[in-house]
């Protein structure tokens, strides 16, 4: 189990870096119950899960023991995964295409619930990535307007740069902020989540009001 000592001072070093500018996701992929209930106690609030069957156990067993969790479906989100998805998580990060936005509305309709999104944007533009391409961005939040979903609200956008040092991840992140910036009066947006372990610094400098971060928290 990691040291109690050690977490509350990795999330108050992150804390202290993001300060009030973004809001911190912590990433539990990898982690299992016990120590997310060390977060917990600390303060952390809002944690963010890859894969649906990982999270399921945890988000049952803590949602239980603490109030006002909050929890972010943050990977790829599989067709035959959203039903589940959409019970267990209060805001799905990764969506990237119209017709899993329409599966994830269709589901929340069911149970009489209202889903917060976000919209996936490839930024790195990098084949293996999922995501909207740049250029097709306001293409898709049109389309994705006329389809008039009842029960999802589009709160922002999401998206990951490349690994490619500290400074080469700017300009990534400043195309980030311009497509955000394009887009949040017309679609009423207010996330930029955008910054993970290894480049959260360069993120909240360059706008991002929302941070992904898992690694440094844990090391």
């Amino acid at each position: 189990m990691a040291d109690i000592k050690m977490l509350e001072t990795n999330l108050c070093k992150v804390s202290g870096i993001i300060e009030a500018k973004a809001e911190l996701v912590a990433v539990t992929k990898s982690v299992d119950a016990e120590i997310i209930k060390q977060l917990a106690s600390l303060g952390q609030k809002v944690f963010g899960e890859n894969r649906v069957l990982d999270a399921e156990q945890k988000i049952l067993v803590l949602n239980d023991l603490y109030e006002g969790l909050r929890w972010h479906m943050i990977g790829h989100l599989q067709s035959n995964k959203v039903k589940k998805a959409v019970r267990l998580f209060d805001v799905i990060q990764s969506v990237d295409s119209l017709k899993l936005a329409n599966l994830i509305d269709k589901e929340a309709g069911k149970i009489n619930k209202k889903i917060d999104i976000l919209i996936q944007i490839n930024i790195s533009e990098e084949n293996q990535k999922y995501g909207i391409e740049p250029s097709a961005v306001h293409m898709f939040f049109a389309r994705l307007e006329q389809m008039e979903l009842r029960n999802i609200k589009v709160i922002g956008i999401m998206g990951m740069a490349p690994f490619c040092g500290h400074e080469l991840v700017r300009p990534y992140f400043r195309k980030m902020k311009a497509i955000f910036d394009s887009l949040k009066s017309r679609y009423n947006l207010s996330i930029l989540s955008m910054g993970m372990s290894n480049d959260y610094v360069e993120a909240v400098e360059e706008g991002s009001n929302m941070v992904r971060v898992g690694t440094v928290l844990f090391r």
